[in-house]
């Protein structure tokens, strides 16, 4: 406790705090400050403001991904779960208010980028971001080897597999010609010499897609896969090619140096790559996109691109 008092600033995660709020209470502490307030709970949110709270700063973007909620039903995206709307933080709610009775708070915004090539900022710029800016360092990033456009749409009629697993938040999703495509263009890449495995992101929205790629590229590529995503791996029971788990294969892979990493477009915010390949999975004869029509998944997916875009969709 004393070690507490004496400090100017304390660090703790949403859950920790509730965890500590008997000590925490105890403190003369005045501002509370949350990072990546657009993704905490608002009940977590809330749990942070003590008693003693003077001032409150929260930092985030409400148009990246949102909390997350497991069950579809309880989510604002859902037709029966707009009215519970769970997976909108308080940071959202402040900023973009809904209903006539909703106060909308004065909100400062960052409007120059320092990372992505103008040629894909432009994306979220005529969608999300229309004042966004470029900072002059962004127009000076090479041309991509190997390539002759930095953003490229790959359009194609190849089906997704069945999964035989009814609803519109399945996780199963796969698609094995854009396994086949995107292993390819990944080899190609690194073929031509100037790309290390860790300039190179391949992303994915579904965790059946992910296994795939995994079980293609493993074969050719050492793989990084983070704890989360081997996680929902293992806990949606996608097991290794070799008999082990997903979890142990995973950790032996994360240990490499260079390697190429893979992951699910919602645990890869936040990171960035050089070239991001991306594989979109949804193909039918319904034309259901599934959880892609969601703007805050597609806003992460391009804001993690610094040289080149690349997607396969149908």
């Amino acid at each position: 406790m004393r070690c507490l008092q004496e400090a100017q600033i304390i660090g703790v995660t949403t859950t920790g705090l509730a965890k500590n709020l008997d000590v925490l209470r105890r403190l003369s502490s005045k501002v509370m400050l949350c990072e990546e307030a657009g993704e905490v709970l608002e009940a977590h949110t809330i749990t942070a403001l003590l008693p003693q709270i003077e001032h409150a700063i929260l930092i985030g973007d409400h148009q990246q991904l949102r909390p997350q909620i497991q069950k579809y039903e309880l989510q604002r995206e859902s037709p029966t779960g707009e009215k519970y709307s769970l997976d909108v933080s308080l940071f959202e709610r402040l900023v973009e208010p809904t209903g006539d009775w909703g106060i909308k708070l004065p909100v400062s915004v960052l409007d120059i980028q320092r990372r992505m090539h103008p040629t894909i900022a432009q994306l979220i710029r005529d969608t999300l971001y229309p004042k966004l800016q470029d900072h002059p360092t962004v127009h000076e990033y090479p041309e991509v080897c190997g390539l002759g456009r930095r953003l490229y749409w790959f359009n194609h009629g190849e089906l997704e597999a069945d999964t035989g697993v009814p609803g519109v938040m399945s996780t199963s999703h796969s698609n094995d010609f854009e396994v086949d495509m995107t292993s390819a263009l990944v080899s190609h890449l690194i073929r031509q010499g100037k790309y290390q495995g860790e300039d190179i992101a391949v992303l994915t929205p579904y965790l059946g897609q992910l296994q795939k790629l995994r079980s293609r590229m493993g074969a050719s590529h050492e793989l990084v896969i983070s704890d989360r995503d081997a996680e929902n791996l293992e806990k949606e029971g996608f097991e290794s090619n070799t008999g082990g788990s997903t979890k142990q294969m995973t950790t032996k892979k994360t240990t490499l140096l260079k390697a190429l990493r893979i992951a699910t477009v919602d645990n890869f915010q936040g990171e960035e790559a050089k070239v991001i390949v991306v594989s979109l999975v949804r193909s039918n004869l319904g034309n259901n996109c599934g959880f892609l029509k969601t703007s805050n998944r597609i806003n992460v997916l391009l804001r993690c691109v610094k040289l080149r875009c690349s997607t396969k969709a149908s």
